[in-house]
């Protein structure tokens, strides 16, 4: 080991090859523990600093932190990002105020490393105030930073960071938008699918999809019952603004991942819908309501019913 050692080192400190020195890098890496004294000795040289950092990265070993921690302000980005990086894997009390630091790095990368990092420790939230400091974020000048805070915030899961990422929603570009309420439906928190319910006030069909998709995703058994509500009631005549084919199309996909009985009524009227697709997905919807629903229609093709559901039934029985 350490002959492989001393050769590796060697290589990295005269070959000219980044792809080679890379390689080497690699294999640093792989000799793990044992290698970290000649890599701390490679921290010191710039020339060598950010292959060193990049091979501490992958030995993931608590006693990588000491010299990581030694070049988490380097002037190299790349450095920089790499020790941040790396840091966020350990729950270690000398990092968190790291990160913290990083958070106003002056270049998007090493703030978003530092936001993905504070996400994971929702443990610190009251201790570091973290829900305000990654809220914050949210407000960054650049997209890639604001949508991971989007996604720390949902993992801090609290009410508190449901209602920053609901006040950001209205005045944030679209891409982030749709971030943010993905990020909503992830805190699975009732608040926060009153938010989702509060945000199709906004008027942005695309934005409209997006929240449908997110609430016919939650998974814990309350909150489906509450999201299958939701959207039941965006079938109703009051909300036809809302109805688009799109739109449409996504709250029967929705409802049928639900699965809640109560939704076995409004998907049945979409079968009378005019559009091809829209009556599609009401049918597969339908099918992962089955049996209740498939009686359902038994029942309702002996009634008089309006042509177009007559033949919407029809239909979905054939097809079942």
């Amino acid at each position: 080991d350490d002959e492989a050692i001393a050769a590796l080192v060697a290589l990295l400190k005269t070959n000219q090859n980044e792809q080679l020195g890379a390689y080497a890098a690699a294999a640093l890496g792989q000799i793990g523990v044992k290698a970290i004294p000649v890599l701390m000795e490679l921290l010191v040289k710039e020339e060598t600093r950010e292959l060193a950092v990049l091979t501490l990265a992958q030995i993931r070993h608590s006693a990588t932190i000491s010299p990581l921690l030694t070049v988490v302000h380097d002037p190299q980005v790349a450095v920089r990002v790499a020790a941040i990086e790396a840091l966020s894997s350990f729950h270690d009390s000398r990092i968190p105020p790291v990160l913290l630091d990083a958070l106003n790095d002056v270049v998007a990368q090493v703030r978003c490393e530092a936001v993905k990092g504070l996400g994971f420790r929702a443990d610190l939230n009251i201790e570091l105030d973290l829900v305000n400091r990654l809220a914050a974020r949210l407000h960054d000048f650049n997209i890639d930073v604001c949508r991971e805070a989007a996604i720390a915030l949902s993992r801090m899961g609290t009410d508190d960071a449901a209602s920053h990422l609901f006040q950001a929603l209205p005045l944030a570009p679209l891409k982030l938008q749709i971030e943010i309420v993905r990020a909503l439906g992830w805190c699975e928190t009732s608040e926060g699918l009153e938010y989702l319910q509060q945000a199709l006030e906004i008027e942005s069909p695309l934005l409209w999809q997006e929240i449908v998709t997110v609430l016919g995703r939650v998974k814990e058994p309350l909150l489906q019952t509450k999201s299958a509500f939701i959207l039941v009631e965006l079938l109703k005549p009051e909300h036809i603004r809302l109805h688009i084919s799109d739109v449409k199309q996504a709250l029967a996909l929705a409802l049928g991942q639900l699965g809640e009985i109560s939704a076995i009524e409004p998907l049945i009227l979409l079968l009378a819908d005019v559009d091809p697709r829209v009556r599609f997905h009401a049918i597969s919807a339908l099918k992962n309501l089955s049996p209740m629903a498939y009686e359902r229609l038994q029942y309702l093709a002996t009634t008089i019913l309006s042509p177009d559901l007559q033949i919407g039934i029809a239909q979905a029985l054939a097809e079942w």
